[in-house]
């Protein structure tokens, strides 16, 4: 069984399907950034940075 949104996906040109992959990315990276911010409001900029650049290795 095929799922449907896999299917839109592929659907799309290459040009808009890296433009979506890319927007999910950052969507994630604001996420993570947060969530960082709320486990530890003590870290810097910079510390949460490095986390969220680590859980994408």
């Amino acid at each position: 069984m095929k799922d449907p949104q896999t299917a839109l996906y592929r659907s799309w040109k290459p040009a808009k399907r890296l433009q979506a992959a890319f927007e999910l990315y950052v969507f994630a990276k604001e996420i993570l950034r947060h969530r960082e911010k709320q486990k530890n409001p003590s870290l810097s900029d910079k510390d949460i940075e490095l986390r969220v650049r680590s859980f994408f290795r």
